[in-house]
């Protein structure tokens, strides 16, 4: 962190606005996974607003600051926050044609929609993501998904179809090697 924010200090020595964008995107990161939530949305805002105030927009970046942004709000549980910064980057990875980008939205967006009891936008959501995470091998957020939909459907009242949910994360976990996984669902036995 400290040379994060010395990298920021010379950034704006320089007047280099790309380079702090990403720098500040890089605080913010270190400040999510010590669970800063204050100096996490602050990073991020500040990176975003120097990525739209930039001469030539960084498209890419600007949308995985949102991203990582509405993830963040998502941990907290402020799903329609997250959803402003979600739905925001949403059409550039789209038109960037940036799969895991787009894959990782689809299913905070969907994640986003199951907090705010919107069942079937979520599932919708997240089912779009599963496609795309399927075709680049990357496992890890479909277990989440499909946790997510089995609290869905125990919301719904559908307890076998929960079940089955719960067991295809499970099965998927076990079978790739994801501990966190495993472990999350060897919670709901």
């Amino acid at each position: 962190l400290e040379c994060y924010l010395k990298a920021a200090d010379i950034a704006m020595e320089i007047k280099e606005n790309s380079l702090l964008g990403s720098t500040y995107t890089a605080i913010a990161g270190a400040y999510y996974n010590a669970h800063n939530h204050q100096n996490t949305v602050y990073y991020y805002q500040n990176a975003i607003e120097i990525f739209r105030q930039a001469k030539t927009l960084d498209s890419l970046n600007f949308a995985k600051a949102n991203l990582n942004l509405g993830d963040e709000y998502l941990r907290v549980n402020q799903p329609d926050s997250a959803l402003v910064y979600l739905l925001q980057s949403e059409p550039i990875f789209k038109s960037l044609q940036h799969e895991a980008g787009e894959a990782y939205n689809l299913g905070n967006i969907g994640i986003a929609y199951a907090q705010k009891g919107r069942h079937d936008s979520a599932e919708s959501y997240m089912n779009d993501a599963i496609i795309i995470h399927k075709a680049l091998q990357d496992y890890y957020p479909i277990c989440q998904y499909l946790l997510i939909k089995a609290d869905i459907y125990i919301a719904k009242g559908d307890y076998e179809t929960a079940s089955n949910f719960a067991h295809e994360s499970l099965f998927l976990a076990t079978e790739k090697g994801l501990k966190k996984q495993i472990s999350s669902n060897e919670k709901l036995q």
